[in-house]
């Protein structure tokens, strides 16, 4: 299970050897690109990291031309991550520390007590990783009111959003998919047990009823479905995914790293 050693182990070394496949030199130039994030997955294989672009005012483009709202505040998070962990990297973040400052005044909080509707995932995806941002930043606790509220909200079989007759599935299961990886990842910076609890009931979910590789071929919740046995299948596949369909994106690599840090760095989930 995930929390024996030995199987963590396994599985860390698995996704560092695939990161080691990966080029992860940069290819982009501007702020709109998300090459920044590959510092993450620099700073973790003690390569030479070096934070080069200006901070993102606007959309956020992978590295195949796609720009979605959630990329800017999970660029923000793999920068922050690997500031704390390169003296390097975090001496150079501060204008991004100052952009991000800014760029927290669009983020709306996710209020209400009912189920969160998935016409609204992307705006939720966007909160919760610009809310991730924000801890990795600076362990800051204003925002954790964003993953409480994700959490009390989440639906008794175990997904975030509630799905409506006309809502697209991948769509749906996308920034379900999302929201997962932030809200795990959370549970391992902040070892919140309703996080980890939270997490691993939509794991499941994942498991038992949905097809994430009809959402997308990106790594998201590598970490989430390690976290119990019943759904390594789906880590295992998501994983493969990653490797064999195309040239990885920056997207890929920042999603790697995170597994791999919440791997070594997190404690078994309860």
């Amino acid at each position: 299970m995930a929390s024996d050693p030995t199987t963590r182990a396994r599985y860390a070394t698995i996704i560092e050897g695939a990161l080691r496949r990966i080029p992860l030199h940069r290819r982009g130039t501007s702020g709109a690109s998300a090459d920044a994030g590959l510092v993450y997955a620099q700073t973790l294989l003690n390569l030479p990291a070096e934070l080069g672009a200006d901070p993102p005012c606007g959309a956020v483009v992978d590295g195949e031309g796609h720009s979605r709202p959630h990329y800017r505040g999970l660029l923000y998070y793999a920068v922050f991550r690997a500031a704390r962990l390169s003296a390097v990297v975090d001496e150079a973040a501060n204008p991004w520390r100052r952009q991000f400052e800014r760029a927290c005044a669009t983020v709306a909080m996710v209020e209400g007590t009912s189920p969160i509707p998935a016409s609204i995932g992307a705006s939720v995806a966007d909160a919760v990783w610009m809310a991730l941002a924000a801890r990795a930043a600076s362990d800051s606790t204003r925002t954790d009111a964003i993953f409480q509220s994700i959490v009390e909200r989440q639906m008794p079989a175990g997904p975030f959003l509630a799905a409506a007759r006309s809502d697209n599935p991948e769509t749906h299961w996308y920034h379900e998919l999302v929201i997962l990886h932030a809200v795990a990842s959370y549970a391992a910076l902040t070892n919140d047990r309703r996080s980890f609890v939270a997490a691993v009931r939509a794991a499941e979910f994942h498991q038992n009823e949905t097809q994430p590789d009809h959402a997308t071929n990106q790594p998201w919740c590598l970490f989430a479905f390690l976290m119990k046995p019943n759904t390594f299948p789906l880590a295992d596949q998501i994983l493969h995914a990653a490797m064999t369909l195309g040239e990885p994106s920056p997207i890929t690599s920042i999603l790697l790293a995170d597994a791999l840090y919440c791997l070594r760095a997190s404690p078994p989930p309860p």
